[in-house]
Formats: C-alpha cells, structure tokens, sequence
C-alpha cells in the first residue's frame, strides 16, 4: 500500500499552545507547559508529512516559539508569522485599532492558507488545515467546496482549550 502525501497546516494558538490570554495579547512567556501532546491532535502528527506551522505571533518571537516547539518534538518544514516587530500589534501600539488587526489578521492567514493550498494540490493527494477559528474554517470550506481537483482537502475545527488533559 502506498503512503498518502500530506501537508498539513496548523495554526498555533489554541491548537497546539494553550494560550491563557486573549487571543490578541501574544505574551513573550511561552512555557513549555502550556504546549499540549500530539496525542491529543485530532490527526496523528506525523513528521514526514510536510506541516506548516502559521501564527499569528510575531517573527519577535520566533527563536522561542520554534525552540519549545522542538522540545515537545514537533518539527515543521514551514514557519509563518503574521508581523515581524512588537509595535505592529495593538497592545504594543495604540495606533493600531482592534479591528484593523483583526480584520489584517484575517485576510492574511485566509489568503496564506489559500495560497498554500492552490500552490500545492499537485503535489499532495491530502491537504489538511487545523485551526481554531470557526470563521476561517468555515470560509475555505466555503471557497473549495465546488472546486474540483485530485488532491483531498480537509478543514478541521480544533480548539485545545476544549480537552481536559493538554499534557
């Protein structure tokens, strides 16, 4: 039996991170603790599929982020960041509204996410996205369910602030 390729595509906050702030206030206190098992995953994590990791954390953050990542043994071929300084989120910049960020924020990670997907259903015969986010879920499914190709496309809906043992 033949593998099936895979790339699949995770968000980080409230995926793979409990993060126990607001979902905008991206602390610099990432404990390892909080990251949650792989066993809790609604797919089985698997290090030869192709797994990109997207946040929407800062670049700022990247050295650690990746650092703890590694130590809870995930390895991922691509890391995406939504900005790269401190000062270009609201907490850090009262320039910035909340709903500009969100509203940037969206528009990045679903035109990320879409961009990988149409870039990549030549090459995978699976493509898989894992994300918190009820909107952005529901939008691609939206988007892809008349389009027509080879490749299995699949949306998950995964919150792990909804499991009881994270560890």
């Amino acid at each position: 039996m033949k593998k099936e390729n895979k790339m699949i595509i995770y968000d980080f906050d409230n995926v793979l991170y409990n993060n126990p702030y607001s979902s905008i206030d991206f602390k610099d206190d990432l404990k390892i603790s909080r990251f949650i098992s792989k066993k809790y995953l609604p797919i089985k994590y698997n290090k030869e599929d192709y797994n990109i990791l997207i946040t929407g954390r800062g670049k700022y953050q990247s050295k650690k982020l990746i650092e703890l990542l590694e130590k809870k043994g995930y390895k991922f071929d691509e890391y995406i960041f939504f900005r790269k300084f401190k000062n270009q989120y609201p907490h850090h910049n009262p320039n910035i509204s909340l709903e500009s960020y969100f509203k940037d924020y969206y528009n990045f990670k679903f035109n990320t996410i879409k961009k990988y997907i149409d870039k990549n259903t030549k090459f995978y015969q699976k493509i898989i996205v894992i994300d918190d986010n009820t909107k952005i879920i529901e939008d691609l499914k939206n988007h892809y369910k008349n389009k027509k190709n080879k490749t299995k496309i699949k949306f998950i809906l995964f919150n792990c602030k909804n499991i009881k043992n994270k560890k």
